[in-house]
């Protein structure tokens, strides 16, 4: 797999202006748990309010359901939730969190 995403990034970086058509191809689960352990468990959590420690308990059919949703592109990530932090004294800042499934997602398309 490693090699596969080494070819991919040389020719990236060969290529800038160039495109890939897919790389749903090289989705796996062993992947998608990779990124699941790299991925820091104190966030905060989105909509559906599951945490790593709960998505850990069950991991593995997670994992393989979303790899699933994503090869058959039937991935929708679920709305966000948002929050308002204080920005200064008088105003507040809109904060997106999104799922943790939609957080291993985006894991996986930037690792990829």
């Amino acid at each position: 797999m490693q090699t596969k995403l080494a070819r991919i990034a040389e020719l990236a970086r060969a290529k800038p202006k160039g495109s890939f058509t897919s790389l749903y191809h090289l989705l796996n689960e062993e992947l998608l748990l990779q990124c699941h352990h790299e991925l820091d468990g104190s966030k905060a959590t989105g909509v559906n309010e599951v945490t790593r420690v709960e998505y850990d308990q069950n991991a593995q059919d997670n994992t393989r359901n979303l790899v699933e949703r994503l090869k058959k592109k039937q991935y929708h990530p679920q709305s966000v939730r948002r929050v308002y932090i204080p920005k200064d004294a008088n105003s507040k800042r809109p904060l997106r969190i999104p799922s943790y499934d939609h957080f291993q997602a985006y894991d996986l398309a930037v690792y990829a």
